[in-house]
């Protein structure tokens, strides 16, 4: 009876300790898990352990979802950036809307090895010239692959002889497009709309700098 008791009893201890909590000190090795690298032991539905192997260099793990394992993926993210920039020169605008005319300078092409955002920013400054109308309206552009981008357009009026006499004006606009990998060319083209008089455009004729302007081309992520 006592032999038949003690035998209950340490059966019952065993299964005490195997359902609770698994106290170590120091480290656990197995040598099932030994590989000439690291693995990573994740655990399924029903609490079986499995490993899943080491990734290449810069891959990253992403979750399989519910039910799903995790793998490893390519990590295509880029934190560098590219920027690119050329600086205007003054240029005389003379044409009315709709034929505009490019701003010297304030070109440029790009190439893309893949799909990436593109910030297009420019700024610069426009003085009216003629005094037939007394002020001159500039409508500036911005251009890609030589069609004009609808959110990259702005008008400047200057008012060359009549008081008050604001005969310089600034001017500057900004966009995000997101492209296909491929060669692309960016510029900036200026004209005439309405009663106008001739303009400079990238530069102005009283200031010690006359060129003043820049196209301003950052590719995120490519």
């Amino acid at each position: 009876m006592r032999l038949f008791f003690l035998i209950i009893l340490t059966v019952y201890s065993y299964q005490t300790l195997a359902q609770g909590s698994l106290h170590v000190k120091g480290k656990i090795k197995a040598d099932s898990l030994a590989n000439s690298g690291y693995l990573i032991i994740i655990a399924d539905s029903t609490g079986t352990l499995d490993t899943l192997p080491p990734g290449q260099p810069g891959q990253v793990l992403v979750s399989g979802g519910v039910g799903g394992k995790p793998y490893w993926v390519n990590n295509t993210i880029s934190s560098t950036s590219q920027m690119f920039q050329t600086d205007a020169i003054r240029t005389t605008i003379s044409s009315a809307y709709p034929a505009f005319t490019q701003i010297a300078g304030l070109s440029q092409t790009i190439t893309l090895n893949d799909s990436a955002a593109i910030k297009i920013f420019t700024y610069g400054s426009v003085d009216g010239i003629g005094n037939t109308q007394g002020r001159s309206s500039c409508f500036i552009q911005v251009y890609k692959d030589n069609t004009a981008l609808p959110n990259a357009a702005l008008s400047v009026i200057t008012s060359n002889f009549v008081s008050p006499t604001i005969a310089v004006q600034n001017w500057s606009c900004s966009t995000v497009l997101y492209l296909p990998a491929g060669t692309h060319t960016f510029d900036v083209r200026a004209c005439k709309y309405g009663a106008s008089d001739d303009f400079y455009a990238g530069g102005n004729a009283s200031s010690p700098t006359q060129n003043q302007g820049a196209l301003i081309i950052q590719v995120v992520n490519p």
